[in-house]
């Protein structure tokens, strides 16, 4: 496999036999079919992915991410996109000093 940096999350689509990841280095979602050909589906929203996971049944993946701020806080979001990374839909938007339940 080429042109993929740091894996740091991933997760496994049982159902499609594809493996989707977060390259740390460029802050996209990419997903490898068993036959090793890959592709960039999505850029996260924010700076940071800090967590991936996929929902074959409902064709759905989820994607946590933060930026952080100048001011010391953190801004971070859970968005759920479509499969080939389209459809986005934001589930739970944290601001700055706001716990996120």
């Amino acid at each position: 496999l080429i042109n993929i940096g740091r894996v740091h999350e991933m997760c496994f689509d049982w159902v499609g036999k594809n493996l989707y990841f977060a390259d740390k280095d460029t802050n996209k979602i990419q997903v490898c079919s068993k036959d090793q050909k890959c592709a960039t589906i999505l850029r996260a929203r924010n700076n940071y992915i800090s967590g991936l996971a996929v929902d074959p049944l409902m064709g759905r993946i989820f994607v946590a991410s933060f930026s952080s701020l100048m001011i010391g806080g953190v801004n971070g979001e859970v968005s759920t996109y479509s499969m080939d990374g389209k459809n986005i839909k934001g589930i739970k938007h944290k601001l700055s000093g706001e716990k996120l339940n």
